[in-house]
């Protein structure tokens, strides 16, 4: 009996040890691939191909953590997957008239200014940057692309990059360029356009208050600095407020948001408006993301 017990209690510390030792091991090194280098360019074949303008963006997927083109020349890495808009349900059913009745009524239709459901009469006429899936039945939460077409963030987490689809028009026929998205996001961070023109309030800027510099790197890119990581700027991005108004109509003049619907880039135009009774859009022939609505 007292061999038995000096064997386990030798065997429980030679155990012992060896725990010790694993424990006390130094870790390992980080690898190369858990932190890109600053100076590596990425693959060129990483780079997404830009969509025709008059049809949608062509089905691809972006691998969650891959390097990308960065225009401050540092490493960016792309936190999620982007997928594009899904192709159109064959069986959905086209034409005739869809009515929506609504117990209250706007007092305007400044979509930047709108503290509650005021997006849901503007939504129409405008589209964001990007966009959750309405396509698909279970997928409301799925984040995919609508203006931007593609985005990532750099590696320190403060310079978001967001590519812009080319050839989309307003309804007035002036094309969309990073000006108009640059305008929306001064616009509604500080409630003053670059004139001096203001806005009577601006409740999304409490959203966007990490953000302070927005700029075109070229006509199609948008940047976006912050002073801290904010992962949640492209969901925020994608909500009905942030519409992409167009600034040769309303910079200087931000009080015509209150009565003028646009000209907007969305799927629908306005056809007639009854103030306090009924609004009716007319579906926009020549829409960039077709062959939706």
């Amino acid at each position: 009996m007292l061999k038995r017990r000096r064997g386990w209690l030798i065997g429980l510390g030679l155990s012992l040890v060896a725990a010790l030792a694993v424990a006390c091991a130094p870790a390992a090194d980080p690898t190369a691939t858990t932190a890109p280098a600053a100076t590596a360019a990425p693959a060129a074949t990483k780079a997404p191909a830009k969509p025709a303008a008059t049809k949608a963006p062509a089905k691809t997927t972006t691998d969650s953590g891959t390097t990308a083109d960065d225009p401050k020349g540092k490493a960016a890495n792309q936190p999620m997957p982007v997928v594009t808009s899904p192709d159109p349900n064959p069986n959905a059913k086209t034409g005739g008239v869809y009515r929506y009745a609504a117990y209250s009524w706007p007092a305007d239709f400044s979509g930047w200014e709108g503290a509650a459901s005021e997006a849901r009469f503007s939504a129409p006429f405008n589209d964001t940057l990007m966009e959750y899936n309405a396509y698909e039945k279970g997928k409301r939460d799925e984040l995919i692309p609508n203006v931007a077409y593609d985005w990532w963030v750099s590696n320190d987490g403060l310079t978001w990059t967001f590519k812009l689809t080319e050839g989309i028009k307003f309804h007035d026929g002036v094309e969309f360029t990073c000006a108009d998205a640059e305008f929306m996001m001064l616009t509604m961070r500080t409630s003053t356009d670059a004139t001096g023109s203001e806005l009577r309030r601006s409740p999304r800027a409490k959203s966007i208050s990490r953000i302070n510099n927005q700029s075109c790197v070229d006509d199609y890119t948008l940047q976006i600095d912050t002073t801290g990581p904010m992962p949640s700027l492209p969901s925020t991005l994608a909500t009905g407020y942030f519409q992409l108004r167009p600034k040769h109509v309303f910079e200087g003049n931000l009080d015509k948001m209150m009565s003028a619907f646009g000209p907007g880039i969305g799927p629908y135009m306005e056809d007639s408006y009854l103030p306090g009774e009924k609004l009716n859009y007319q579906r926009n022939p020549n829409y960039w993301n077709q062959p939706y609505p």
